[in-house]
């Protein structure tokens, strides 16, 4: 019979044993969980891209946000406001469709791009009819 009430040194080292197998199996499924999240809030942040980009065209006769706006200067056209939100000086032209500018940034790093094919740069824009097929532009 033992005198003290205390654990013994081998009953502490399996405890901590299981508790570090229990965790190296659990921290994998938490970091997919958090990924899938991530992805979830990127699939979130890019549908309400697109319906800013639309609700941009309603209000421009049918025609798409640029990627560049051209300004004229002195010696031609310099291109200085673009479609996403860069800076509280240079807010982009769908700043005054969105609340909360974290959505031109990716939750896994970096930020979304625009198809320069249909997004053009400069002076014209691309009209919603001469998209040919949304699907797979």
């Amino acid at each position: 019979m033992r005198k003290g009430k205390g654990f013994t040194l081998i009953e502490l080292l399996v405890v901590i044993a299981i508790i570090a197998i229990l965790a190296a199996i659990l921290f994998p499924v938490f970091a997919r969980a958090r990924e899938n999240a991530r992805k979830a809030n990127c699939l979130s942040n890019l549908k309400q891209l697109a319906t800013v980009a639309l609700a941009y065209a309603q209000d421009y006769d049918e025609n798409l946000v640029k990627c560049y706006e051209a300004r004229s200067s002195g010696s031609g056209y310099t291109y200085t406001t673009r479609w996403y939100w860069e800076s509280a000086s240079n807010p982009g032209m769908l700043a005054p469709y969105i609340k909360n500018t974290q959505i031109f940034k990716c939750p896994s790093g970096g930020a979304y791009g625009a198809n320069r094919a249909v997004f053009k740069d400069g002076t014209t824009a691309t009209n919603l009819a001469q998209v040919t097929e949304p699907a797979e532009t």
